[in-house]
């Protein structure tokens, strides 16, 4: 492998390796890590297959660094905290959770890679499996258990916060499994609507498991 033909002005070479990591991105989110190339990728980049080797070091470490792209871009388009202060209520930052993930599942262009890479990860775990479900997965899935143990008032043991913590996201995991309508865009106002959905269709079942925890306890 020739290294001198890898770009070598920094300004070039900056450029060449986002390209390659963006394309790599879009690649692995629409093919899985099992079935996409590196020249696939690289023609995708217009950069020469070199790059890879050069910038990254090997496919797996190429995607080790396309999660990470993918989830910081998902965070910083898509918050799922949605910018909320301190005073917020849980009921508000369930629905900027949800809002969050759902968007992130509907979105077309970078923001959306993440989901679709987790759920070829789903369906084909890679190396990387574990570091992203420790990296990526565990932190927002604590975040949601914090809101859901809000919602319950204390009033729960920790497998009730976990279920709980479940059931909403297996609504999100369907949506992003079996998008309703795949082959066409869903509109702001469809997404708003699912979100809503979702947040309502979480809390009532939350507000029941609070009801039943207080009976047990009385």
């Amino acid at each position: 492998m020739d290294l001198n033909m890898a770009p070598h002005n920094k300004t070039s070479s900056n450029n060449t390796q986002l390209r390659v990591l963006e394309s790599a991105s879009a690649v692995f989110a629409e093919k899985g890590y099992r079935d996409s190339t590196i020249a696939e990728i690289c023609e995708h980049a217009s950069a020469n297959v070199a790059s890879v080797n050069y910038y990254f070091g090997d496919k797996s470490q190429l995607y080790d660094q396309v999660w990470r792209h993918a989830h910081r871009i998902a965070n910083e388009t898509h918050p799922l905290d949605a910018g909320l202060n301190d005073e917020a209520s849980p009921e508000e930052c369930l629905y900027a959770f949800v809002s969050g993930i759902v968007k992130r599942i509907f979105s077309r262009g970078p923001a959306g890679h993440f989901t679709r890479l987790m759920a070829r990860e789903i369906a084909e775990p890679t190396l990387a499996h574990k570091a992203i479900a420790e990296e990526a997965i565990r932190p927002e899935r604590e975040r949601l258990e914090g809101i859901i143990s809000t919602l319950l008032d204390g009033k729960r043991t920790k497998d009730q916060v976990r279920m709980c913590a479940s059931s909403v996201i297996g609504q999100c995991l369907f949506l992003n499994l079996n998008k309703p309508g795949h082959n066409r865009d869903f509109s702001s106002s469809q997404i708003e609507a699912l979100t809503q959905h979702i947040t309502r269709f979480s809390l009532a079942g939350i507000r029941e498991v609070k009801s039943l925890t207080k009976g047990n306890k009385s």
